[in-house]
């Protein structure tokens, strides 16, 4: 009798994004490439989900209600494993060097900047890089 290799879940990758069609695009771009994904619509909620369930890889918009996509990576940073895990940071504002450098300076640092609109083919090649796939 043969025992088939257990076969680990796909990565969970966290999507934090205000805007429900941004949510929803980058969710279905992720999961029709084999990724589990999960989506909130506030810093707060991205949060309490990285919580319940530590994703693999993080997508936060830089504008966000509230609390801003850099607060809410650098709060993110500070949980357990948080420290570890990958995050992209994605805005259609704050995406020349200055502003990367004083994300930077203020201690929130990201593994990578996506400027929006994005193309969806280099969304999920930095999604692929990060996850080592």
């Amino acid at each position: 009798m043969s025992v088939s290799p257990a076969t680990s879940p796909a990565p969970l990758v966290l999507v934090i994004d205000d805007d429900p069609i941004n949510l929803m695009i980058v969710c279905d771009l992720l999961g029709a490439h084999g990724l589990r994904t999960v989506g909130a619509a506030t810093g707060p909620e991205g949060l309490a989900r990285f919580r319940a369930e530590p994703p693999a890889l993080v997508f936060i918009d830089v504008q966000l209600p509230g609390q801003d996509g850099f607060e809410v990576c650098r709060q993110l940073r500070g949980l357990p494993g948080g420290a570890t895990t990958p995050v992209v940071m994605m805005s259609a504002v704050y995406t020349d060097p200055d502003h990367v450098a004083h994300a930077a300076a203020r201690g929130i640092v990201a593994d990578a900047y996506l400027a929006k609109p994005f193309d969806l083919a280099e969304l999920l090649a930095q999604a692929q890089r990060l996850l080592g796939r």
